[in-house]
């Protein structure tokens, strides 16, 4: 990263927008013919946790809150050592557009497909404007309406919503938890204890425009 990238990432304009991280990919990406909008989620992760290294060093600093009391810890975490998460899709009937996928419950056949950038960035967007307005974020519905392509052959995007609305529950956390298992990606997953209740476990490191803000 250079200062043009500082520029980026301290930018207002492009922090209230909720663009700073993807101009921050672009910029960075030497290849042009490259659009990082298309990129695979983990794509885009590895691409951030190295610009990250190469602008202040592969240790970051960082705090968590405790799911169990809400303490706040500090944790450090050297970002050359976190694992690739590889792709096992061994079990799965690729298809042109995913992969294909039995629901357990209403046995409805199911192609998905892995997110990309672009669908990350509008499923925040949505959530963003969701929470001003006050209404129900609806997360786990949004997530499953951008990974399932067709359910039963049926694409039209109006009817895969309704069908997400009323999926059991095990078929929502079917699809979800085979994604979860297959996507490529970093893990980004921290062994966490708390200081204040010895509660532990495994917590999440975002990548946030603060990824980029070294602690001084």
């Amino acid at each position: 990263m250079t200062a043009k990238e500082e520029d980026i990432l301290t930018s207002e304009t492009l922090l209230k927008q909720g663009l700073a991280i993807d101009r921050l990919v672009r910029s960075v990406i030497v290849d042009k013919s490259i659009n990082p909008d298309t990129l695979l989620v983990g794509d885009k992760n590895a691409v951030l946790v190295a610009a990250r290294m190469t602008g202040f060093g592969p240790f970051y600093e960082v705090g968590i809150t405790c799911p169990s009391c809400g303490s706040q810890n500090e944790a450090s975490v050297n970002l050359a050592e976190l694992e690739i998460k590889d792709s096992d899709t061994r079990e799965l009937q690729r298809v042109d557009n995913g992969y294909l996928i039995q629901l357990p419950v209403t046995k409805i056949e199911v192609v998905f497909r892995l997110l990309v950038s672009k669908d990350e960035t509008i499923i925040t967007k949505i959530l963003e404007q969701r929470k001003k307005k006050r209404q129900v974020e609806s997360m786990s519905t949004l997530l499953l309406s951008s990974l399932i392509y067709s359910a039963n052959g049926v694409t039209d995007r109006d009817q895969i919503e309704s069908l997400v609305e009323k999926l059991p529950l095990r078929d929502s956390h079917f699809i979800r938890d085979t994604y979860d298992r297959i996507k490529p990606d970093i893990d980004m997953t921290l062994d966490f204890e708390c200081s204040s209740c010895s509660h532990g476990g495994k917590v999440g490191m975002p990548l946030t425009a603060e990824f980029f803000w070294p602690r001084r």
